[in-house]
C-alpha cells in the first residue's frame, strides 16, 4: 500500500528436495535413480537426505584421451592476445568481446563441420554479436561458415544471422516457438551438409546455457565437431531463493556436519 506500481506478493519455497524424496522412499522397497547429470553423487544424496547404498558411475562410451579435448583456453588469438575472463566485471569490456571474436574466427577457420557457442544468458549474448556487427568480426565468421542463432520465447529472432540482419519470425505460443526452433535447427543442418548455393559451407550456432538447445538435442558427428563454453552459468548471487536456499543449507550444516553448507551448494 502506498507504493504505486508495486505488486505484493507471498511464496512458499520448499528448500528441501528431501521434503518430497521423503514419501517416496519410504513406501518403497528399492529406487533405481539413473542419469547423466547426477554426479557428483555425495551432493546429491546430501540433497535428498538418503544413503546410496549402491552406486555405479560408468566410464564414458568414448575414449576421452584419443577422442575429444577439453581445456580452458585463457588467452584471445592473434592479434588481439586479450585475456578471456568472462567474468560479470570483465565481460562488458571491448577487449573481451573482441578476443573471444578473433578467437572464433580462428576456430571457424580450422574446424570443419558445426561449431556449438553457449552464453551464460541472451544478455551477453546479444552484446557480443553487437559488438561483432560493429567492429565486422560478424561479417568475417559469416564468410568462414554460416551463423545462426537460438531463437528466444516469445521473441523468436530465427535468424539465419550471416545475413547483415537476421531474418525475423515466430509469433506467440508455444507452437510457433518450437516450429521457429525447428526452423532454424533444420537450417543448421543443411549448412552443416555444406547444402547452401554460394555460401560458406558448415555452420556456427549461438545459444545459451539452459536454452533450448543445450538440453535434449543430439548434435551428432560433424553437427558438433566443437563446443565452446563461454563463461559458467552460475546462478545470480543476489536472487532471494538462492540466499534463502544458502541460509538453509547453513543451518542443517550447523546441526549435522556431513549436510552441504551453503556456499558448498551453490559451487555443486
Amino acid at each position: 500500500n502506498g507504493f504505486a506500481g508495486w505488486t505484493e506478493s507471498l511464496a512458499l519455497w520448499c528448500m528441501s528436495p528431501a521434503v518430497a524424496f521423503a514419501a517416496l522412499s519410504k513406501d518403497c522397497h528399492s529406487i533405481v535413480l539413473s542419469s547423466g547429470t547426477l554426479s557428483p553423487l555425495d551432493s546429491f544424496a546430501s540433497e535428498l537426505g538418503v544413503t546410496f547404498t549402491v552406486k555405479l558411475e560408468a566410464n564414458h562410451v568414448i575414449d576421452t584421451a584419443r577422442q575429444v579435448w577439453v581445456g580452458t583456453v585463457s588467452q584471445a588469438a592473434a592479434p588481439s592476445r586479450a585475456p578471456l575472463n568472462s567474468s560479470y566485471s570483465k565481460a562488458d569490456l571491448f577487449p573481451f568481446q573482441d578476443g573471444m571474436g578473433e578467437s572464433l574466427v580462428r576456430y571457424g577457420e580450422t574446424i570443419e563441420g558445426g561449431i556449438l557457442v553457449f552464453f551464460p544468458s541472451y544478455k551477453l549474448l546479444d552484446k557480443m554479436v553487437t559488438r561483432w556487427r560493429a567492429t565486422g568480426l560478424w561479417k568475417r565468421l559469416s564468410q568462414i561458415k554460416q551463423l545462426f542463432i537460438e531463437p528466444r520465447l516469445g521473441n523468436e529472432s530465427n535468424q539465419k544471422s550471416n545475413q547483415s540482419k537476421g531474418r525475423s519470425g515466430g509469433g506467440r505460443g508455444k507452437e510457433k516457438d518450437v516450429n521457429a526452433l525447428d526452423s532454424v535447427l533444420a537450417q543448421y543442418t543443411e549448412a552443416v551438409k555444406g547444402n547452401g548455393l554460394n555460401m560458406p559451407s558448415g555452420g556456427i550456432f549461438f545459444a545459451v546455457f539452459r536454452g533450448k538447445v543445450s538440453e535434449g538435442l543430439d548434435f551428432a558427428d560433424e553437427n558438433a565437431r566443437a563446443v565452446i563454453l563461454i563463461g559458467i552459468p552460475y546462478p545470480n548471487k543476489a536472487d532471494l531463493q538462492l540466499r534463502l536456499k544458502e541460509k538453509w543449507n547453513d543451518f542443517l550444516h550447523a546441526r549435522d556436519s556431513s549436510r552441504m553448507a551453503g556456499f558448498q551448494w551453490y559451487r555443486q
